[in-house]
């Protein structure tokens, strides 16, 4: 086994740090049962002048029936008038709700040109819709990929691509992290299907092609 190298160094001195931190985080706000969102998802308002629309609603997993259904207009989130919301602004004031301890979100819709009120509890679940997933399943993915990560640069050093799938299973570990996505952090889930997974995903294609071509698989022989 080789030593590491500084830049092994300045990795695991910069990433693993960030990666713990997200991973007590997790818990913390796991055990807590902060991990709840609305069972339903919204389309952005058409303009500024519009409302967001329901564009998909399940039942609890309890087997509740939704009170929303496709089609149904947004009009009010408790005291907050949703006129012009963006679908992103919709997930910060439910997520803003959550965090303070709501588990239920008090709704003013209209359906067929009548307006009503409905209580819409919030559900158990990380990825929508909720129920795919339960926070502790993401996080064990978490910490396999990065314990896989930190394995491999401590033990395959002398590997080429070690580097480079240290950094690419860190930020995957990152974009499975329960504490990452909303309602714990809205801005996270955004940043992270946005700009971690594309990235990630980009280095482990990166990773798997030098593999290949490394060991001369998919090469004609003519070009061996």
């Amino acid at each position: 086994m080789r030593r590491l190298a500084a830049i092994d160094w300045l990795l695991l001195g910069t990433s693993l740090p960030v990666v713990l931190i997200g991973l007590v985080v997790s818990v913390v706000h796991g055990v807590r049962g902060d991990f709840v969102v609305p069972p339903f998802w919204a389309a952005s308002a058409a303009d500024r002048q519009s409302y967001p629309v329901v564009a998909q609603s399940w039942s609890s997993p309890s087997g509740q029936a939704s009170p929303l259904a496709v089609g149904d207009r947004l009009l009010r989130l408790d005291s907050s008038d949703l006129r012009g919301m963006s679908q992103f602004g919709l997930i910060q004031r439910w997520s803003q709700a959550a965090q303070a301890g709501a588990r239920s979100l008090r709704l003013t819709i209209e359906r067929d040109s009548v307006r009503s009120d409905v209580d819409v509890a919030l559900v158990p679940g990380q990825f929508f819709p909720p129920g795919n997933a339960p926070w502790w399943v993401c996080f064990a993915v978490g910490v396999s990929l990065g314990g896989t990560a930190l394995l491999l640069l401590l033990r395959a050093a002398h590997w080429h691509l070690a580097r480079r799938h240290y950094v690419a299973s860190l930020l995957l570990a990152s974009f499975t992290t329960p504490w990452l996505m909303a309602p714990v952090s809205p801005w996270g889930e955004v940043i992270s299907d946005v700009l971690v997974w594309p990235l990630a995903f980009g280095l482990s294609c990166g990773t798997l092609t030098s593999s290949s071509q490394a060991c001369g698989c998919g090469v004609p022989d003519s070009e061996r």
